[in-house]
């Protein structure tokens, strides 16, 4: 728990977009907890409605995680949310062993399947499950293949 209050204090990656919007709307509603807001870019940066915001910006992603953990110590975070599918996801997932704070992230192999649509289609079809016919357009021939495959009616 963050030193300075009973609050807890959650870190949120990407605040200003519609996904850290409404997680933070959500811990609002909740109460209970402090959010700090980190975005890339200055529309989100306006459009975060965290209780303190930080525009930041990144070149590779041991910048970004750099730069998180510092917000997160000088913010006392007690955990750090990456709040949608992003260039900041992908290196705060990557890097979540050298983070100051706790992420809830998935291992990282459930992760990089997750982030990747085909990868996702072929988890789901190898366990089974129903999916639809798909191929991976890599060449034109590639699309011609699931053209013919469902011809227009």
């Amino acid at each position: 728990m963050s030193p300075s209050s009973d609050l807890r204090t959650v870190l949120i990656v990407g605040s200003g977009d519609g996904t850290g919007l409404n997680f933070s709307r959500s811990l609002a509603l909740a109460g209970g907890y402090r959010t700090v807001g980190v975005d890339t870019t200055l529309e989100d940066f306006h459009a975060s409605e965290a209780d303190i915001r930080y525009l930041v910006s990144w070149d590779d992603p041991a910048d970004l995680v750099k730069q998180v953990n510092d917000i997160a110590g000088r913010e006392s975070a007690d955990l750090i949310y990456a709040a949608d599918t992003s260039p900041e996801l992908l290196a705060v997932a990557e890097s979540r062993d050298d983070l100051v704070a706790p992420t809830l992230l998935p291992d990282r192999d459930d992760h990089r399947r997750m982030e990747d649509k085909w990868a996702t289609w072929q988890a789901l079809r190898q366990a089974g499950l129903p999916v639809p016919d798909t191929v991976l357009v890599g060449s034109p021939a590639d699309l011609e293949e699931i053209m013919a495959r469902h011809p227009r009616r």
